[in-house]
């Protein structure tokens, strides 16, 4: 149900984990796309200089043995062919009509054409120079203009076949040994590969150096998702502790959808940033690495998921469940206000937090992630479109059935969380990932007092049996209204900011962290019920 990659050691380097995030023919940033289209225009004008430097020189002391070839029959020679062709080159980059991608397409078609022209010079020696202009050239180029793609790291072989091509049309105007012919190639086949071995090192040497991502160092990573791979950060200035997320884009994607994707990525960082709740993680920045990963960098959290917490604990009591649970609400009732839906609310999207003096402070992770709600509507359909977003243990019976989404589909997955956190299992246990979604959309959920090994209390029960109501209107209308009604039960102040307190002090003090760690190690596998 979403981006599937192969996953990195513990231990893995920066550099490693970048270089295997990195799809090989996703597109690069835009900032290296427009440096490769100004550097290809650049190398354009400049074979266009020099080929008029020779055109000028052969003028004035001309060279009886150099014929030029004449293409008929319109009697064109191959520098005025070489000149349309770099006068062509050079303007289509300085033009505002093509995208930077179009452009650095055609610069392909451009290098080999080229290629072919300066395989066919004329030498002013009976046998054509072993290292033509073509062999030259495919050495050269690649460490000037970064290549793109699988076609672009491979132009320098390209360029260097157009050789025997150039021999054969040199042929017709002088005789060449077959033996020389044969040699020649093989230069050009050296050079060719040699060209290539240079533009792979530059291509792994781009994929080592961002360490960082923007302005963030990375250090180590501290976790992973469905979705990306969380790591340790710290500002290169500010030297401020940070959570970065990075986000490969899709390996097989078309160039629309990867456009709609990265549209969608910055239309939701900078509403998700917008958000002012202290329970929503802050988002300092977001970006894109000029290996084409996606990235967002969050305030770096020291705490433990709900998920992790229930393992390792056990189910919550009712009381300090609804206080959760409450904090979470109020996260998303900013966000659905703004138009913003969760769409993977889940424990392992929810941390528990030291704030300050405030303890059991509940911290709301992946709004980088979000939708566009109905509120705005802009990027409802891109959202959506090519997979079904969402955990299948904690999904909405909507998104199940694709029908429109809004912020009760979180207020459902809420109610999952809730069932979770005071019983220790899911609501549909025990089921492949697709038999679950299906079961939140068709089947009854069960009563948390028959499962739970606790007391729930009568109106606590009401409440999640409300919230996991198979249609959105039978549910609580928003996440503010949940909040009042958790804040009306019984149980809503047998947890208060002491026990929490209290409960922190045994059981996160420095002295039992150690101990804490290894059972987190212990613990780690994915989230219950699959991710997206």
């Amino acid at each position: 149900m979403g981006l599937k990659w192969r996953k990195g050691r513990a231990d893995e380097s920066p550099q490693s984990a970048l270089r295997r995030l990195t799809p090989a023919l996703v597109s690069a940033s835009p900032e290296l796309l427009a440096t490769s289209r100004d550097r290809l225009g650049w190398i354009a004008f400049a074979v266009f200089a020099l080929t008029c430097a020779q055109r000028l020189i052969n003028t004035i002391h001309p060279d009886p043995l150099a014929r030029p070839l004449v293409f008929e029959p319109w009697g064109i020679t191959l520098a005025e062919t070489g000149v349309l062709l770099d006068m062509s080159m050079f303007l289509v980059v300085r033009l505002k009509n093509f995208s930077d991608t179009q452009v650095l397409r055609f610069g392909l078609a451009y290098q080999l054409f080229r290629a072919f022209t300066l395989s066919l010079s004329p030498s002013p020696s009976p046998d054509p120079p072993l290292l033509s202009w073509a062999a030259f050239a495919s050495i050269i180029v690649p460490l000037t203009l970064p290549p793109h793609g699988v076609l672009g790291r491979v132009m320098p072989i390209l360029a260097a076949l157009t050789q025997p091509l150039g021999m054969f049309g040199l042929s017709l105007t002088r005789e060449i040994h077959p033996e020389y012919i044969f040699r020649s190639t093989m230069v050009a086949l050296f050079a060719g590969t040699a060209g290539y071995w240079c533009s792979e090192l530059i291509r792994r040497i781009r994929a080592d150096e961002p360490r960082h991502a923007g302005s963030y160092n990375l250090v180590r990573k501290i976790g992973e998702g469905g979705m990306g791979e969380v790591w340790m950060a710290e500002h290169r200035y500010l030297l401020r502790p940070a959570a970065l997320k990075l986000i490969p884009a899709a390996r097989h994607e078309s160039r629309k959808k990867r456009a709609e994707a990265l549209r969608r990525f910055r239309r939701e960082a900078q509403v998700t940033a917008l958000l002012t709740s202290p329970h929503t993680v802050r988002v300092f920045d977001y970006g894109i690495t000029d290996t084409g990963l996606y990235y967002y960098v969050m305030e770096h959290l020291v705490g433990i998921d709900l998920q992790r917490l229930v393992q390792i604990y056990g189910p919550l009591s009712p009381g300090r469940a609804c206080y959760l649970i409450r904090q979470v609400a109020d996260s998303l009732g900013e966000a659905h206000q703004a138009g913003l839906i969760h769409r993977d609310v889940k424990p392992g999207n929810i941390m528990i937090v030291r704030a300050g003096q405030q303890y059991d402070f509940v911290k709301v992770l992946d709004f980088g992630l979000v939708g566009i709600g109905q509120a705005t509507g802009e990027l409802s359909t891109i959202t959506r479109e090519g997979m079904m977003t969402g955990t299948p243990a904690f999904i909405s019976p909507e998104m199940v059935r694709g029908d429109a989404v809004d912020g009760r589909a979180d207020i459902y997955s809420l109610g999952c969380v809730l069932f979770f956190l005071v019983t220790g299992r899911l609501v549909f246990p025990g089921m492949p990932p697709t038999a679950m979604a299906l079961a939140h959309a068709h089947e009854k959920p069960p009563s948390p007092k028959e499962v739970a090994k606790q007391p729930i209390p009568d109106d606590l029960e009401e409440l999640i049996l409300l919230c996991l109501e198979k249609y959105p209107d039978a549910r609580p209308a928003t996440a503010r209204e949940l909040a009042i009604r958790l804040g009306a039960l019984g149980c809503a102040h047998d947890w208060t900011a002491y026990d929490a307190e209290n409960w922190w002090m045994r059981e996160m003090e420095p002295s039992s962290l150690s101990q804490m760690s290894k059972l987190l190690r212990a613990s780690d596998s994915p989230s219950s019920g699959g991710s997206s």
